[in-house]
């Protein structure tokens, strides 16, 4: 089996990303300190090359090779930008130190299909399979963080004086 992938230089997407994030944090008395946030991304990737890849190869009695997998894509979005949406929600925790650490779920909405390409998979002796395959770039995440306040530096100071 042999994998061969053209223009092997352009393997990862390269986008470029300007994000508008706006956080609210808001107390309850049922949750304790909550952060929401919401926003867009001006993203572009037409700085990116065309993909080609194809793999696998048998050879016949007749010695020639049947490409098992083919497919070439696309990944500039026509070179124009389009914007993703923003959304998260963080639960915050107040440490004895006064620095913050947070727990959340966010989430990267997009409805334009940035990547797109086209595919054939061919198995000697069954029907050549062929299709379109898309990426919007959506995505759902989980995060943790901690923030450093300095608040003890500050007191520490203070004290010292």
């Amino acid at each position: 089996l042999h994998l061969s992938i053209r223009r092997q230089r352009q393997m990862c997407i390269r986008d470029r990303k300007i994000p508008l994030l706006i956080e609210k944090k808001v107390y309850t008395r049922k949750l304790g300190l909550i952060s929401a946030e919401g926003g867009i991304n001006l993203r572009y990737s037409g700085f990116n090359s065309d993909l080609g890849i194809g793999g696998g190869g048998i050879m016949t009695t007749n010695n020639q090779v049947i490409q098992l997998f083919e497919s070439d894509f696309s990944l500039r979005n026509k070179n124009k930008p389009w914007i993703t949406f923003l959304a998260g929600v963080s639960k915050l925790v107040r440490l004895k130190n006064y620095d913050v650490l947070s727990l959340g779920l966010q989430a990267d909405v997009s409805f334009t299909n940035f990547l797109i390409g086209d595919y054939t998979i061919t198995v000697p002796g069954k029907p050549v399979t062929s299709g379109t395959y898309s990426i919007n770039g959506s995505s759902v995440g989980i995060s943790l963080g901690y923030r450093f306040t300095g608040t003890n530096k500050r007191l520490v100071r203070e004290y010292v004086k």
